[in-house]
């Protein structure tokens, strides 16, 4: 007797604890379900939206272009006549990775405005010089060479001369101080010279009126003051400079000038 008492006291706790765990089951089953069910419905909207026409590109907004024109980098991004688009498929960044291989633009921001809209942002180079390396290309304020020079570009700039492809190819870093330092005498040089020579010696500026000013290396604000003077002193002489040498490295207050010899 004692055994079947034990016995029924068992089944009747199981039993109990089966009813007050259902509510619970039942909810974590529901849940599961809910999840599920949001789950396929999201992928089943994202399939939807893919390919459904109220998020075709129709619309491209092409923003901070000036060289580059708005059919070139439309054509560049996909989006010319004839092709299609999806805005939620869109990869914005190999988009934007096309944008750059444009030869104007530096740098390419693209943007999704949904639903069927988008927006092409470029910065293009600034040009500051033409720089000779074999042939002519257009350096930029940075002094990185970002194309060729072509006849269309319709750009009356200084050229720098002094580097050619191998020295640039081989030597990158010491060509771009070259060229940095080149343009940091461009940008407080008035009027525009018609050349800049750079070496390992410095800069040498090659005039409009073909007087050569050879300013070496370093020490630039003193030597433009020092330039200065002696401008006024020739001009108070009546006499005209044929080169100008403020590079001397043992005396760097001295100056040098060889006069003209023509009337």
């Amino acid at each position: 007797m004692l055994l079947r008492t034990r016995k029924n006291r068992r089944r009747v706790d199981v039993k109990a604890a089966a009813r007050a765990h259902a509510p619970r089951v039942l909810k974590l089953c529901a849940a599961a379900v809910l999840v599920i069910g949001i789950g396929f419905g999201l992928q089943m909207g994202w399939s939807w939206a893919q390919v459904s026409p109220r998020f075709a590109v129709k619309f491209v907004d092409v923003r901070g272009n000036s060289r580059a024109t708005d059919a070139e980098l439309t054509r560049l991004a996909g989006f010319a006549d004839g092709q299609q688009q999806n805005l939620v498929q869109l990869d914005v960044d190999a988009v934007e990775r096309a944008l750059s291989t444009h030869p104007w633009v530096k740098t390419a921001k693209v943007t999704r405005h949904f639903p069927s809209r988008v927006s092409l942002s470029v910065v293009e180079h600034e040009p500051a010089a033409v720089v000779s390396l074999g042939e002519l290309y257009l350096v930029d304020v940075d002094g990185l060479p970002f194309k060729r020079l072509q006849p269309q570009d319709g750009l009356d700039l200084t050229l720098i001369t002094g580097l050619d492809r191998d020295s640039y190819t081989e030597r990158p870093l010491e060509a771009h101080d070259r060229i940095m330092a080149a343009l940091e005498v461009l940008q407080q040089w008035k009027p525009q010279p018609s050349e800049l020579r750079t070496s390992v010696q410095g800069v040498t500026v090659v005039q409009a009126d073909g007087v050569e000013v050879r300013l070496g290396v370093g020490d630039l604000a003193a030597k433009l003051e020092r330039l200065q003077r002696i401008r006024k002193e020739l001009q108070s002489r009546k006499q005209t400079a044929e080169v100008i040498r403020l590079d001397n490295r043992m005396r760097p207050d001295w100056v040098t000038v060889q006069l003209s010899t023509s009337k």
